[in-house]
């Protein structure tokens, strides 16, 4: 079994569970086959990559995004032909915690550190909103239609957004 070197900082399955994921401190992402153990692929990003903070699968399986202690986030097209470098999405300025994609696949939210929450087209990598958080945003979730981002921050509130505007909706104590 090829171990990451570092503490494992983010999992998740694809949508029918025929693969797994890990992120790594150690800057790796590890995709499994979770019925063997066996690893089936290493992600090594290059640059200047931290360590792999959380991951995301699309919701066709096809990408798999992570962010990273440097304030970026990636995108990987998982194609069998061939693994390409990741698509870089440049916008934080602290950790990019937690990530999700959007119900239809085509954007991508992260959280930070540095209190915001972002959306970018998952394809294009073009950001689309910012939405700011008097502290850093620890998780974030799409609603089942795509019309809305739960955030949650270290004050102790979750704030409901709309999608599309990035206009604060419903503030959850």
């Amino acid at each position: 079994v090829a171990a990451h070197d570092g503490q494992v900082y983010g999992v998740a399955y694809n949508r029918d569970g025929s693969r797994l994921a890990t992120a790594s401190l150690d800057g790796t992402g590890k995709l499994w086959d979770p019925s063997s153990g066996l690893l089936a692929l290493s992600l090594s990003p290059d640059g200047a990559v931290g360590g792999l903070t959380g991951l995301a699968f699309s919701p066709d399986g096809s990408r798999l995004a992570a962010g990273d202690e440097n304030a970026t986030a990636m995108i990987w097209t998982l194609d069998p032909a061939g693994l390409q470098e990741p698509m870089i999405l440049a916008g934080h300025t602290d950790w990019v915690v937690d990530l999700a994609f959007s119900p239809d696949g085509r954007s991508l939210a992260t959280a930070s550190r540095d209190g915001t929450a972002r959306i970018w087209d998952a394809v294009t990598g073009e950001e689309r909103l910012v939405m700011e958080h008097p502290a850093g945003v620890r998780f974030l979730a799409w609603s089942s239609d795509g019309t809305r981002i739960v955030t949650t921050c270290q004050d102790r509130y979750a704030q409901v957004w709309d999608a599309d505007s990035g206009e604060l909706r419903l503030k959850l104590p």
